[in-house]
């Protein structure tokens, strides 16, 4: 579940697109609204707050994971 930080955005936005069936909708809704957010506003693409972004999603699948029956 390790997240590459190295990895360029599209890398990023690639991964959380394959968890995005594992985590609610308005979870995945938020992230990409604040990436969105941070790349409009001038934050860059390989900026470890992108990588953050991926670590909570991939925290929220594994969870939805443990709890899945």
């Amino acid at each position: 579940m390790d997240s590459n930080l190295d990895e360029p955005l599209e890398y990023r936005i690639d991964r959380i697109t394959e968890l995005a069936p594992q985590v609610p909708a308005v979870v995945l809704e938020d992230v990409m609204n604040r990436i969105k957010d941070w790349i409009v506003s001038g934050g860059r693409e390989d900026d470890p707050y992108i990588g953050q972004q991926l670590r909570f999603v991939e925290r929220v699948a594994a969870r939805s994971k443990e709890h899945d029956v």
